[in-house]
């Protein structure tokens, strides 16, 4: 297979914190600047405690890409 050829991949992405598990699909074909906004529903007692809380769950799943917090709302 060469660095062109796109592989994928599907599966599940469990979030601890919720007790609650995702389907996802990944497909990755040589390099590309990609902006991904995901949605997660966290219970925190302000909007600063929710982005940590999320970028704790998610970021473990996506080594060496950067987070960055977007917005809050209860």
């Amino acid at each position: 297979m060469s660095d062109s050829t796109p592989r994928s991949s599907l599966g599940a992405f469990s979030l601890y914190f919720c007790k609650t598990e995702m389907e996802v699909a990944t497909v990755v074909a040589g390099q590309a600047l990609v902006g991904l906004l995901l949605t997660v529903e966290v219970r925190a007692q302000s909007p600063e405690e929710a982005g940590i809380i999320a970028r704790r769950e998610i970021g473990p799943h996506v080594p060496d890409t950067p987070l960055g917090f977007v917005n809050s709302r209860e």
